[in-house]
């Protein structure tokens, strides 16, 4: 047990996905951990030991909410909109936290990290504005500032164009502005940079292999596979800049994912996460390394110190690992069966079914929250993953109130990408 942490109190905003890390490392560690939410039903509030429905935004009401409840540390899981709110009084605090205000500005601002990055020598994806003559289609509009491809659409001709910028503009979270991009066609990555005491470390690389993806509808992939075949340009052309730029932004310790695509062997960045991501990659990196980025961000909430030794993560993968994410349809789920035999697959560490009988589906590709289940696999090789993935694909069924499939078409082609 580190002693540092015994006895001392986290307040933990949001963390609806990971509750169970939070608190078997708190209690693990002699923690108190108090739930701070105004949504009654938050998933903390079910396991957390202490529980306040509080606006966790409101400046006046947290500055004396932990003063009164005796506040050791802040641990934010929360969304982008939510850490936007309450960063700016969070850094004023003798609080640790891992996110300096400037870095965390540039880092979560589509435009802001496009133009900055540029110093770096990191390659940008050609952008227009809607009033451009020579905008080359398709292109796709996004929010400045935004997350799980809310207010994103893909735009084949001029005509689509007005419409994606106002949507776009709604769903910024901070200037109310929106971006106009090229439309990349390639392999799309996710490059997991972790941050200990001004040192950067590859946590992982991961390919998407995605739904029928429009950029429009489909940001939850139908598998994310580790590591990325593309590991060494993602490596080679990324690492050293993006390094250099945590120099810059002064972040000293912290984790950050960089999403992008490959084309013409040019690694393109789309969008970046300086917070815990919603795909959850760090349940990988622990499983293949044993390093523990939750405990990491919760010993410096309390401590000032992330993490303890970080070397494993200079080592290379000895396994593939994948999380298949099973979308649904729209409808009734009426029956579901196979599930629970999936953690008998060999290899599988861990299932998370979000949908349950009786559940209405009305979004289907939008959002995590549209998909059947996550599953998180390990093999010693691509083909052996491939068969266990679709040992996993053979099980699962899901029918709805008239007795039809509800799962979503996999991807053509998919086993593909497992061919050496």
């Amino acid at each position: 047990m580190n002693e540092t942490m015994n006895g001392k109190r986290l307040a933990v905003f949001g963390g609806n996905f990971i509750t169970h890390e939070i608190m078997d490392y708190a209690h693990a560690h002699g923690i108190t951990v108090l739930s701070v939410s105004n949504d009654p039903n938050a998933a903390m509030h079910k396991v957390s030991d202490e529980q306040y429905v509080l606006n966790n935004t409101d400046e006046e009401l947290m500055m004396k909410f932990f003063k009164e409840q005796r506040v050791d540390g802040i641990l934010s899981c929360s969304t982008e909109t939510v850490i936007r709110k309450n960063i700016d009084f969070i850094v004023r605090t003798p609080y640790y936290y891992y996110a300096p205000l400037n870095a965390w500005n540039i880092l979560m601002s589509k435009e802001r990290f496009k133009e900055y990055s540029k110093q770096f020598g990191i390659q940008v994806c050609p952008s227009y504005r809607i009033e451009d003559k020579d905008i080359k289609f398709p292109v796709v509009v996004k929010p400045t500032e935004g997350c799980n491809a809310f207010g994103m659409t893909f735009c084949r001709r001029r005509e689509e164009l007005t419409v994606a910028v106002e949507e776009a503009r709604k769903k910024s979270l901070g200037t109310g502005d929106y971006i106009c991009e090229k439309f990349l066609q390639g392999p799309m990555f996710l490059f997991y940079l972790w941050r200990q005491r001004g040192k950067t470390y590859v946590a992982s690389t991961s390919r998407f292999i995605d739904y029928d993806f429009s950029y429009a509808n489909n940001w939850t992939p139908f598998l994310q596979v580790f590591p990325a075949n593309e590991e060494d340009i993602i490596r080679s052309k990324l690492f050293a800049p993006l390094s250099a730029m945590f120099d810059e932004l002064g972040v000293e310790n912290g984790s950050c994912f960089f999403q992008g695509i490959v084309e013409d062997g040019i690694p393109y960045i789309i969008d970046t996460g300086f917070r815990l991501p919603g795909s959850m990659d760090y349940r990988i990196v622990k499983k293949e390394k044993g390093v523990d980025l939750i405990g990491s961000h919760i010993q410096h909430a309390l401590t000032g110190k992330f993490g303890d030794d970080f070397s494993a993560l200079e080592t290379p993968f000895k396994h593939y690992h994948a999380i298949l994410s099973v979308g649904l349809k729209n409808g009734v789920i009426s029956k579901i069966r196979g599930v629970d035999a999936i953690a008998d697959i060999p290899g599988v560490y861990y299932v998370h079914q979000y949908r349950k009988e009786g559940d209405v589906m009305t979004r289907s590709g939008f959002t995590v929250h549209q998909d059947l289940c996550r599953v998180y696999v390990e093999a010693p090789d691509k083909a052996e993953l491939l068969k266990r993935i679709q040992k996993m694909l053979d099980l699962i069924q899901v029918e709805n109130d008239k007795g039809e499939n509800m799962l979503r078409d996999y991807p053509d082609g998919w086993q593909d990408y497992f061919k050496d």
